[in-house]
C-alpha cells in the first residue's frame, strides 16, 4: 500500500482504515493521530457489532434441529461417494470387437475393387458409339431450306462482324492492323 493510497488531507481514508483492520496491521499514523484513532476504533466496532449481529440472525434462520438434519445428510451423500461404483454391463449385441472392424473393413476393400474391376471390364466390352464408323445418314433438304439456311448465316455473320467492330475511326484503323485468330473446324477422321 503506498502512501499516497491511504493519506487523505493529513488523515488517513477510510478504504485505508478498513484495509488496515481486515489485515489487523498498524500505521504510525494511527498512533500519532487522535481522530483517526477514533475513526479506527469505531469502524472496528461497527463491523464486530455487524458480524455478531449476522451470526444472530444464521442462528435464528437455521435452527440446532435443521443444522443437524443438514449435516446428518452431508455425511450420508459422502458415504455413499465414498463407496466404489458400480458398472451396469452393457447388452453384448452392441459390443464389436477390433476383428470384427477388421473383417468388415476387408469386405468393404474388397466390393470397392470388385466394382472398379467390373466397370473397367464393361467399359471395353461395350460400345457406347450408337452409329458405327462406316454409318453415315444423309439428310433430304430442299433447296429452299437450303438458300433460307444460308441468307441466316449471312445475317448472323454480319451483325457479328457490326458488333465486334470498332466504330471509331481510329480505332478502325488499329483493328484491321491487328491479326485475327482464324476459326479451325476439325473434321473427324474416318
Amino acid at each position: 500500500m503506498r502512501f499516497a493510497d491511504i493519506w487523505s488531507a493529513r488523515h488517513l481514508r477510510e478504504d485505508a482504515l478498513l484495509s488496515l483492520w481486515s489485515q489487523g496491521a498498524s500505521h504510525p499514523h494511527l498512533e500519532a493521530c487522535g481522530g483517526c484513532r477514533e475513526r479506527y476504533a469505531s469502524l472496528g466496532d461497527w463491523l464486530e457489532r455487524a458480524r455478531t449481529d449476522l451470526i444472530d440472525e444464521a442462528d435464528a434462520a437455521f435452527p440446532a434441529e435443521r443444522l443437524a438434519a443438514q449435516r446428518t445428510s452431508i455425511a450420508r451423500r459422502l458415504e455413499i461417494a465414498s463407496r466404489p461404483v458400480r458398472v451396469l454391463p452393457f447388452p453384448a449385441a452392441s459390443r464389436v470387437t477390433p476383428a470384427a472392424h477388421v473383417v468388415a473393413r476387408r469386405w468393404v476393400a474388397l466390393a470397392a475393387a470388385a466394382g472398379l474391376l467390373i466397370g473397367l471390364v464393361a467399359g471395353l466390352a461395350v460400345d457406347f458409339h450408337p452409329f458405327g464408323t462406316g454409318f453415315t445418314t444423309t439428310r433430304l433438304v430442299s433447296q429452299s431450306q437450303t438458300d433460307r439456311l444460308a441468307s441466316e448465316d449471312a445475317f448472323l455473320d454480319e451483325v457479328e462482324v457490326a458488333l465486334g467492330a470498332p466504330h471509331v475511326e481510329a480505332l478502325r484503323i488499329l483493328d484491321e492492323l491487328t491479326p485475327r485468330v482464324r476459326e479451325i473446324s476439325v473434321t473427324p477422321v474416318r
